[in-house]
């Protein structure tokens, strides 16, 4: 009972709140109560938002495969594949620090690129420079239709908060959702701290 008086708290703030704007370069955080199983306490860094859908990368899913056994032919490398999302998920993405250096590149906001030449990328990895703080790949991506997006917001499914590359290139990728809340001072930080399974609190 205790946590169903607190979802209806939390739904009484939200109808008072207008819908956030959406765009390219924002985080996007599943609210706690959010039991969709590809996106429980997700992270997800929007790289394309237009009228023809929404798209982004869940930074704190990190897999146990590493990049080398994803990618045919790729250096040896211990850098670890993190689970993108449930759409195209035998795709390989990544997202960078590197900018122009990887030709065609695409700018999400300032030091934070997705995409680019994949030659390039192997090219830095076989000279050992890729590492944690530049550079993650994903498996699959996460997809929204035109509105659907839109119409998630308005069941509050969603928190948005500003990209930062501390979050989305962080050496603690399980723990960054909570890091969020209460890095913005959110009035929701409090349930960074409650178990993920309601009847545990």
């Amino acid at each position: 009972m205790k946590i169903n008086r607190r979802k209806n708290s939390l739904s009484s703030y939200f109808r008072a709140m207008a819908l956030p704007k959406i765009e390219q370069g924002k985080l996007i955080l599943a609210e706690p109560f959010l039991h969709d199983p590809y996106f429980k306490r997700a992270v997800v860094l929007l790289t394309e938002h237009s009228k023809q859908g929404t798209m982004g990368f869940v930074v704190n899913m990190p897999s146990q495969i590493v990049v080398s056994d994803a990618i045919k032919d790729f250096p040896k490398s211990n850098l670890n594949v993190f689970y993108g999302g449930p759409v195209d998920q035998d795709v390989v993405f990544y997202v960078h620090t590197f900018g122009e250096k990887v030709p065609n590149s695409i700018k999400i906001k300032k030091g934070i690129f997705w995409g680019g030449d994949f030659s390039k990328i192997q090219e830095l990895a076989k000279n050992n420079e890729l590492n944690n703080d530049n550079i993650r790949f994903y498996i699959g991506y996460a997809g929204w239709g035109p509105t659907q997006f839109r119409e998630e917001l308005k069941k509050n499914a969603w928190f948005i908060y500003p990209a930062k590359s501390e979050y989305v290139f962080t050496k603690a990728p399980k723990r960054v959702w909570g890091k969020i809340l209460r890095d913005n001072k959110s009035p929701f930080s409090v349930l960074s701290n409650f178990y993920e399974t309601p009847s545990l609190n």
